[in-house]
């Protein structure tokens, strides 16, 4: 759940992003200050994956993005092995929706929240060009406008879990994104959204989860790796060691 919080008008309300939220609700969400662009070297090495399988381009969907920081961070990825931007828009456009309205405003919202940390890994990767017009959040953030290129590499839309995948052209291949969102869904969703994938996505088609989420029980039989593995061909072993996780095994499917 992410709680709300309000705060005061000598606290972030002078940042572009809290004026923004604060006008259509009133409140704003600790949830946005934990920005990690680049968290993982998982998402390096799916970006470097999807580049080899789809070197024509392909359509790109993380659904329960919450925010906007993965997709956002798979776009600054793609950018940097591509070498622009433009080929993003072209060929490798990004999908990210959410079920909140709420957090969607804010990934439209093209601004976003980076501790020194990340923008050093921004900067390493020469993906920084694409942050500009800094406001100074507080000692260790920075609140930064997108590109607008990069807004349009990104795509943001309201939709539920399930019919987001089932809305998927299912007569060429795409890559799904849905990493650490497995463990909040109940039973029901869950088999619906295994079944979406099952049913809907053509051969050829990656899925990328994360660890935990492989690790989780379905239906309390097997765990959910171990079924996508049973129906997709695992190429996890695919991410080079240099840019994967440290747990990586049954994270990253291929659809037969």
């Amino acid at each position: 759940m992410v709680m709300a919080v309000r705060f005061s008008p000598d606290g972030f309300t002078n940042t572009r992003i809290s004026r923004h939220l604060i006008e259509r609700s009133g409140s704003i969400s600790r949830d946005i200050h934990d920005t990690a662009l680049f968290r993982t070297n998982g998402l390096i090495g799916l970006g470097r994956l999807i580049v080899s399988e789809f070197p024509q381009g392909v359509r790109i969907y993380n659904p329960a993005c919450s925010y906007g920081h993965e997709p956002i961070s798979m776009a600054l990825i793609l950018s940097n092995f591509l070498g622009g931007m433009d080929y993003v828009i072209e060929k490798y456009p990004v999908f990210g929706s959410d079920r909140s309205n709420d957090v969607i405003e804010v990934a439209k919202s093209g601004l976003i929240w980076l501790t020194e940390k990340n923008l050093g890994a921004l900067k390493l990767f020469g993906t920084d060009k694409h942050l500009i017009n800094p406001v100074k959040v507080d000692d260790k953030t920075t609140e930064f406008e997108l590109s607008d290129s990069l807004k349009r590499a990104v795509v943001f839309r309201v939709n539920n879990i399930v019919d987001e995948i089932r809305s998927i052209d299912s007569s060429k291949p795409s890559v799904i994104i849905m990493r650490n969102v497995w463990y909040y869904m109940d039973g029901n969703t869950k088999d619906a959204l295994v079944r979406a994938l099952r049913d809907n996505l053509s051969p050829r088609s990656i899925l990328s989860i994360a660890y935990g989420d492989s690790s989780l029980s379905y239906y309390g039989i097997h765990p959910l790796g171990g079924y996508f593995a049973g129906i997709c061909d695992d190429i996890s072993g695919s991410l080079s060691e240099g840019e994967r996780d440290t747990f990586w095994e049954k994270t990253v499917f291929r659809k037969r």
